[in-house]
């Protein structure tokens, strides 16, 4: 398991990715874009969360003027990457 804070800077948005294991996030400021595989686009904003599924492609949009700060925790099996770019 990994715990990590991610920032993503006003404007940009992550590549789209997947990850081997189950992702939650938990926004601690602002507010956060988030394109899922298999669900409509949808907003989080600070002080909720959102589960990603293993495999599921997705990406953070920050299209607001601040960063966009969360909690991501990740359960994956020990010495795969933690992440893999979509096509």
């Amino acid at each position: 398991m990994a715990m990590t804070i991610v920032e993503i800077p006003a404007g940009p948005s992550e590549i789209r990715h997947t990850h081997p294991g189950a992702l939650a996030a938990y926004i601690l400021e602002d507010e956060l874009i988030l394109e899922h595989e298999g669900r409509p686009t949808a907003t989080y904003k600070s002080g909720s969360s959102v589960l990603v599924e293993a495999g599921k492609i997705h990406r953070g949009i920050n299209n607001g003027s601040v960063t966009v700060k969360l909690l991501a925790t990740l359960v994956f099996e020990k010495g795969k990457p933690a992440n893999s770019p979509a096509p």
